[in-house]
């Protein structure tokens, strides 16, 4: 997470800036230097332009807010705008995407924005490197009361699996059992998962709430990496033991 130290506003990819020019719309960074698919469709669409601005306003008040308090933790807020702009706006490829991914990022109000309640949309391929074995390695602390401190730790690795349903190519069977500090666990037993534009997405319902848990494949540095994305924290509730999570988990393709 630390090397991924890229402009957060700016940023969208290192190619070549663009020779001509775009319609001058509001947004962040200057349209004229637009250089990837997705500044080309913030700056040609009003609607993006005006919500990228106001995500950059609104990130810049988080950091300032994080720094005047009396733990700073605005370096947390630049991590996980990182994240966001990796896996989930600079994966999509429609402005229907991007529109979701803004809207939901600035926390908007889903009963009246359309863009919040749309159903998922598919894309017309999904990439092969969206399937496959996911890992992360880590470091478990073990409760041993023989031990110096009462605690053993071992090093683990963890992994989701995301298998072809054949000739169903938005669709995927998704399993993973992870494991936490004192052996608390997440589990995801074979669960069929649908293609939603650039991310996979597995809908349930549990105790009365709608769960919701995403999978954000995206290339960078010449890897591929998985962010998990366990939308208000609900999916846990029915999954992990007390210790366990999901959200912003990210693994990397073996």
């Amino acid at each position: 997470m630390k090397n991924w130290t890229l402009n957060l506003i700016a940023y969208s990819t290192f190619l070549s800036a663009s020779l001509y020019s775009l319609p001058a719309h509001s947004a962040s960074f200057n349209c004229n230097k637009a250089s990837s698919t997705v500044e080309h469709l913030i700056c040609t669409n009003p609607e993006l332009s005006k919500l990228d601005e106001s995500l950059a306003l609104q990130y810049k008040a988080e950091r300032e807010d994080a720094k005047d308090n009396k733990y700073d933790y605005s370096d947390e807020i630049r991590a996980k705008q990182i994240q966001w702009l990796t896996f989930q706006r600079n994966t999509c490829t429609d402005e229907s995407c991007l529109l979701r991914e803004y809207q939901e990022r600035l926390g908007c109000d889903k009963e009246h924005d359309g863009h919040c309640g749309n159903e998922h949309g598919r894309s017309d391929i999904v990439d092969n490197k969206a399937f496959g074995t996911f890992a992360e390695s880590i470091r478990i602390t073990f409760y041993n009361p023989e031990a110096p401190n009462n605690e053993d730790v071992s090093n683990f690795t963890n992994e989701i699996s995301i298998h072809k349903v054949e000739q169903l190519p938005y669709l995927a069977v998704i399993d993973s059992t992870l494991i936490f500090d004192r052996g608390h666990t997440c589990n995801i037993g074979e669960v069929l998962a649908t293609w939603a534009q650039n991310h996979w997405v597995l809908k349930d319902t549990y105790d009365g709430k709608n769960l919701e848990l995403r999978f954000y494949p995206a290339t960078h540095n010449g890897k591929t990496k998985l962010l998990v994305r366990d939308i208000d924290d609900h999916y846990r509730e029915s999954a992990c033991g007390m210790r366990g999570y999901f959200d912003g988990l990210v693994f990397e393709r073996q």
